[in-house]
């Protein structure tokens, strides 16, 4: 699917603005194009019911080789994390994503 051009120069606009000048306060038509994504993103929201279950998941550190033998009887088992340890990740883990710079915990 072939995309517009003018609609892939206003999201490297966007990117531009959000990245390189200000995160919060967004040039007039950066502002308006945004606007539209959330206009369109929010004929897709859906609201889940009390029943359905939602897991949070935060991958472990590499498995340690060493321990990890079955055949002898050394099976690596991580611990889990405790239930306070599952919220947004500490500043010093903090990756970029979507809605985050590095370094800023976003949950």
């Amino acid at each position: 699917m072939a995309v517009e051009m003018s609609l892939l120069l206003k999201q490297i606009k966007l990117e531009k603005d959000v990245s390189l000048q200000n995160l919060y306060f967004l040039q007039p038509d950066s502002e308006e194009y945004l606007k539209n994504i959330v206009d369109f993103g929010s004929r897709f929201i859906e609201t889940l019911s009390l029943a359905n279950s939602l897991f949070r998941a935060r991958l472990h550190d590499p498995m340690n080789r060493d321990s990890h033998v079955p055949h002898l009887g050394y099976e690596y088992s991580p611990e889990m994390h405790s239930r306070d340890e599952m919220g947004a990740p500490p500043s010093h883990k903090a990756t970029g994503g979507r809605l985050n710079p590095p370094g800023l915990p976003f949950f």
